[in-house]
């Protein structure tokens, strides 16, 4: 009984496909549930003894329990008092009494004391022929490569019935292996831009260095995908991202075959590219906005890329399937760092003249803004990123730029 890799959709509706995975039988109202996993998340679905929306409005909870390898505190108990095999620290729960006006679960997460607490955090839900759960691997705080438990429970009038009763284990793909195509060492210290910017005065930008500052880029070939891991001099997370680091906004640009653009994907880094991209990847801490794969003609494809960031290592993995690429001529990219920020143009923070509490200082006024927002970028051998990036033409034309060969 093998929690597989299946593509699913979370529409309240079950396929042959959905159902070639693990199915865990129980009993009377509960039918079974079959669970799956993909590259960025684990699918569950629990099949009733009839269609699961004739139970709407009516007292009963379908949930799923969870342990993570970093839970901080955690539970022996569900909701209705059902000790469990293993200590849970995250409770996912539809309320088919409320499911009708709500139209969304709810995420709680383990007091230590067999109470929860909701949480913010959102996941897909879908009830109809069956109940449907995704739940992002962010959310409970799994990485590639690591195991977690799930428990599927349905409570009726408070009465549970829990399947698997020892749980079931899911290992996360691990996506970060591969054999070394490239790697490139960036001058430290160097996240200035041209040389002259500086950083915000707010104290999340401590420690004023090294936030955007690119040491390292290794990129592997596995099977199935490409992956980029990028070192920074720091990594911190003021702000809570889900991803673990704040500050960092990567974006990667990918030659691999004749055409494609030259500027960029949209408006913000005020930069042009020597040669025509093909594909585009951006990456922040905030997956909403910061998951992107786009081609070259605007088709943005989410599932075309999966990251994760190991903050003690200051380390961004970036994943981007194969099966999405047309590699014609070997991969040549434009790796660039900037800083992030929510409210910014393309979710770049802003670089003016002089630093304020939110903007980086150090901006050439004279550029009629024509200058770079890039902070850090990899240059190939015979090139600075200084140069480059002071390249622009005010009033006329963005500095250009010059990829580095990947294979």
């Amino acid at each position: 009984n093998i929690v597989r890799s299946v593509e699913y959709s979370v529409d309240g509706k079950l396929t042959d496909v959905e159902k070639a995975t693990a199915y865990f039988e129980a009993t009377a109202i509960f039918k079974g549930a079959y669970v799956a996993r993909t590259s960025s998340a684990f699918y569950v679905a629990v099949e009733l003894d009839k269609p699961a929306k004739d139970y709407l409005n009516q007292n009963i909870l379908v949930e799923v329990y969870t342990d993570s390898p970093r839970m901080t505190s955690a539970n022996t108990k569900t909701y209705n008092g059902t000790e469990l095999t293993k200590k849970v620290g995250f409770r996912f729960s539809i309320n088919m009494k409320t499911y009708p006006v709500r139209k969304r679960g709810s995420f709680f997460a383990a007091m230590g004391d067999n109470t929860w607490v909701l949480q913010a955090n959102p996941f897909k839900t879908a009830v109809d022929e069956v109940v449907e759960f995704e739940i992002p691997y962010d959310i409970i705080g799994v990485k590639s490569g690591e195991t977690f438990n799930v428990f599927v429970v349905v409570s009726v009038d408070g009465k549970d019935q829990v399947v698997p009763t020892e749980g079931v284990a899911i290992r996360t793909p691990s996506m970060i292996s591969g054999n070394v195509i490239a790697k490139f060492v960036d001058k430290v210290g160097d996240d200035y831009g041209f040389g002259t910017y500086t950083y915000p005065k707010d104290p999340a930008f401590a420690p004023y260095k090294g936030l955007w500052d690119i040491t390292e880029v290794t990129v592997l070939e596995n099977e199935d995908a490409y992956v980029f891991a990028i070192k920074f001099a720091e990594m911190t997370n003021p702000w809570a991202s889900p991803k673990g680091f704040s500050h960092q906004l990567v974006n990667i640009y990918l030659d691999t075959k004749d055409g494609g653009r030259t500027d960029t994907y949209k408006e913000g880094a005020r930069v042009q590219f020597k040669e025509p991209w093909d594909y585009f990847i951006k990456i922040a801490g905030w997956p909403d906005y910061g998951q992107v794969f786009a081609t070259a003609d605007g088709k943005e494809i989410t599932e075309a890329i999966t990251y994760e960031a190991d903050p003690a290592d200051k380390v961004i993995y970036i994943v981007v399937f194969k099966k999405f690429l047309d590699i014609q001529k070997g991969i040549k990219a434009y790796i660039l760092s900037m800083s992030q920020d929510g409210f910014g143009t393309d979710h770049i923070r802003a670089v003016t003249p002089n630093a304020s509490q939110w903007t980086l200082g150090g901006y050439p006024s004279d550029s009629k803004d024509y200058a770079p927002w890039v902070l850090d970028i990899v240059a190939p051998e015979g090139y600075t990123q200084e140069e480059m990036l002071k390249s622009y033409i005010p009033d006329q034309a963005y500095a250009t730029l010059i990829p580095v060969v990947i294979k």
